[in-house]
């Protein structure tokens, strides 16, 4: 069984992930 907080806790991790390579993106254009 796993956790719900550990759940959670993966769920909040992966959400925000295409917002972070889109702005890794947009700092490698500016370069």
């Amino acid at each position: 069984m796993v956790p719900a907080a550990l759940v959670m806790l993966g769920m909040v991790s992966v959400l925000p992930l295409p917002l972070v390579v889109r702005l890794w993106d947009d700092l490698g254009e500016s370069r």
